[in-house]
């Protein structure tokens, strides 16, 4: 990329990469615990500890016991690492209501992803590329790759309807984090669409350093407000 080492260190907002499918995160942690067995406690860097599952050894673990287990972090994953958990008692569940709980750590992931300057989408490699080098002024010497076929697609599959719909159930939170995020997401690539006159040219050849147009830059911090106050307070 060009310019990589000391345009990045200009960078001042946290980044978030890439936001993947709801359910197949679940799915995926079920492959790698049945695998491996559970991992080893660690701290988080907040003011939350991770606390241990406290399920059965998952060595060889079936998909419908992963998913029973209440205490299991795979879960709304996503909506909890982008979430505030000092918000909600971190993971202490009779800190407040469940539903006020939910409410309220989805908001805070909502509003912490808004904020970033930049995350994409597991689904969607090449925009995701063109909004990070427009946003941060860079250029990949390479383009991102799509795989649209992963362990977890072909998991998700095979399931049962009961269980992709307990999945579903599951991941609830971050079925709607998703939603909300693939529309800030787009409704970003059409703003930075909008203002470059070489989009057409630029899109086409993404990866392609050869290629030399004008380049875009945008600064979030000035459109977060521009946000519908109802997707992300």
């Amino acid at each position: 990329m060009e310019n990589g080492v000391s345009r990045a260190a200009e960078i001042a907002q946290p980044v978030y990469d890439q936001l993947i499918m709801p359910g197949s995160s679940k799915d995926d942690e079920h492959q790698k615990k049945k695998k491996n067995g559970p991992k080893t406690p660690s701290r988080k860097p907040s003011k939350c500890l991770i606390v241990t599952t406290l399920c059965a050894n998952w060595n060889g673990v079936a998909l419908d016991e992963f998913a029973g287990c209440e205490s299991n972090l795979a879960a709304n994953r996503q909506t909890r690492m982008l979430a505030d958990l000092a918000l909600v008692g971190c993971y202490n569940k009779t800190y407040m209501p469940g539903a006020e709980r939910d409410r309220i750590m989805l908001a805070s992931a909502k509003r912490n992803l808004a904020a970033m300057s930049y995350f994409g989408l597991t689904e969607y490699q090449k925009i995701s590329q063109y909004i990070f080098e427009e946003t941060f002024n860079l250029r990949f010497a390479i383009p991102f790759e799509q795989h649209n076929t992963t362990v977890s697609t072909v998991t998700m599959n095979s399931l049962t309807p009961s269980q992709r719909a307990r999945i579903d159930q599951l991941n609830a939170l971050d079925l709607e984090l998703y939603a909300f995020a693939k529309k800030l997401m787009f409704q970003r690539f059409e703003r930075l669409k909008a203002k470059d006159n070489d989009f057409e040219v630029r899109f086409a050849h993404l990866g392609n350093l050869g290629v030399r147009s004008g380049v875009t830059e945008f600064n979030w911090d000035s459109n977060i407000d521009d946000m519908p106050s109802n997707e992300h307070h």
